[in-house]
């Protein structure tokens, strides 16, 4: 890691052209997979009122 990054301050869109390729990958796939997740619980309670009411 090189001093200038150490020193870049907040993250960013431009600190991220800075990373390896590897780790904006990851960032990529954790955030898909934390929004699956919301879509999942947010559908499955809308499922789950919807069977109630019949």
């Amino acid at each position: 890691m090189r001093q200038q990054d150490r020193e870049a301050g907040p993250k960013g869109p431009a600190s991220l052209r800075n990373k390896p390729v590897q780790e904006n990958a990851y960032i990529a796939f954790r955030d898909r997979a934390i929004l699956l997740l919301i879509i999942n619980r947010v559908t499955s309670v809308y499922f789950a009122i919807d069977y109630a009411d019949n």
